[in-house]
């Protein structure tokens, strides 16, 4: 009977570390799209710092920061990536989403897109630009914004310049065909386009800002306030990722080329940004400025307005 006692007693105390465990392991839906503007999710998974933080991370993939955002706002995620330019139309909308995490940023030093044009073309400066279409895969996106920016700033004119969306694959086609004048592409586009022969314009002579921000990962503000357990949880193992992905470009490459089956080869001489280790509005006010500047929303307003604040 003794022994019998203390069998029953061990096994229920072995039990209660791992019923604790499971407790304090927070589910979490994250919408992603499979390029590395959502480089801190794919990392943060593969090399395990969202499971040390006790989140139990599962993505789910999207077309487009657009899709990601309308999945946020119906509630079928807990976190998604918005592009910056969809997240400042949302808070001018009245839409409550706040930025818990800022991502990707483009800079002079590690540019992540660029505007393509042929090998041959004549286009050689921005004012070039003026009376020309530009391909994008979305209007009025945060690589439109950019564009029209370093344009005007470099003797161009951007309201001249005729904007067409097309899906990405579509666009390095009809640059190729001469029905659009030139492209806005990402990696790995960019780099597939390189390899064409295509010319580059990295806007490195006065952009919009050097560096700036290019999305973050937000969530509903009603979510975070009733969900801030599993909100500093995230921001920390982000934060984490940051850190590390920053620093180790040739770790992250083969889960890159896993998440978004481009070839290793490529993901191994792309562009490739750094990400933003905090919420800082010193990366986003520029864009706020450029957006309310060329009309798409009416007036400008702090980024603080829609930062997490521990």
């Amino acid at each position: 009977m003794k022994r019998s006692l203390f069998v029953s007693t061990l096994t229920a105390a072995t039990m209660v570390p791992n019923a604790t465990r499971a407790q304090t392991t927070i589910p979490l839906k994250i919408g992603i799209i499979p390029a590395e503007i959502c480089g801190q999710i794919i990392y943060g998974v593969e090399s395990g710092y969202f499971t040390r933080a006790g989140l139990d991370v599962q993505t789910e993939t999207f077309p487009s920061g657009g899709a990601i955002a309308s999945a946020l706002a119906g509630g079928a995620l807990d976190i998604g990536m918005v592009d910056l330019t969809s997240m400042i139309s949302a808070h001018v909308h009245g839409i409550p989403f706040i930025g818990l995490a800022s991502a990707l940023i483009n800079s002079i030093e590690a540019p992540t897109f660029g505007i393509v044009v042929r090998g041959d073309s004549t286009i050689r400066v921005a004012r070039d630009f003026n009376n020309k279409s530009i391909g994008v895969n979305g209007l009025n996106n945060i690589a439109q914004v950019s564009a029209m920016a370093w344009i005007d700033n470099n003797g161009g004119a951007s309201k001249s310049v005729k904007f067409v969306e097309l899906p990405l694959p579509a666009k390095a086609a009809a640059v190729k065909a001469g029905t659009i004048d030139a492209s806005l592409d990402t990696e790995p586009f960019l780099t597939y386009g390189l390899d064409q022969g295509f010319r580059a314009f990295f806007m490195e002579t006065k952009p919009i800002a050097s560096p700036y921000l290019l999305d973050l990962f937000a969530a509903t503000r009603d979510w975070a306030q009733q969900s801030r357990p599993a909100v500093t949880k995230f921001v920390a193992a982000v934060r984490a990722t940051s850190l590390w992905a920053n620093a180790n470009h040739a770790l992250t490459a083969p889960m890159l080329a896993k998440a978004t089956h481009i070839p290793l080869d490529v993901v191994q001489r792309m562009r490739r940004g750094a990400f933003a280790v905090d919420n800082d509005p010193k990366l986003i006010q520029p864009v706020i400025d450029a957006v309310a500047r060329y009309g798409i929303i009416e007036k400008g307003f702090p980024a603080s307005e829609f930062l997490y604040q521990p």
